[in-house]
């Protein structure tokens, strides 16, 4: 856990670099529907589109996963009372809630990705 921990917090340095890249992968797919025939389009906005929404689910996943270890710190820190245990509980079970809505959210982009491959090749 430690591992993981350590790696976010590494990676959260990045995050402002991870937004930059989405919001140019978002102008990139604006100018290929605006300013591009159809035919161009095809090799512009697919992967522009599967890099944007990659990179849309490494960002959230990384900020909410940075949220939950800074947050459980320091609740962990404190006197473990009777409130706090059932905090810390709930907490863990909204972020246990989080993590299968992430895994659901990475199914349903793999296949998406597979499938907009297929079509774009």
């Amino acid at each position: 856990m430690d591992l993981l921990n350590g790696i976010t917090k590494k990676l959260f340095l990045y995050r402002k670099f991870f937004l930059i890249v989405i919001f140019l992968l978002v102008l990139n797919l604006v100018y290929s529907f605006i300013f591009l025939s159809p035919a161009q389009q095809d090799s512009l906005a697919v992967p522009s589109l599967l890099a944007m929404l990659w990179l849309s689910l490494c960002y959230l996943l990384l900020v909410f996963s940075q949220k939950k270890s800074t947050y459980l710190e320091q609740i962990l820190d404190t006197n473990p009372s009777l409130f706090n245990r059932i905090k810390i509980k709930l907490l863990r079970f909204f972020y246990l809630l989080l993590g299968l809505c992430f895994l659901l959210l990475t199914l349903t982009l793999s296949v998406l990705s597979f499938r907009l491959l297929n079509a774009w090749l």
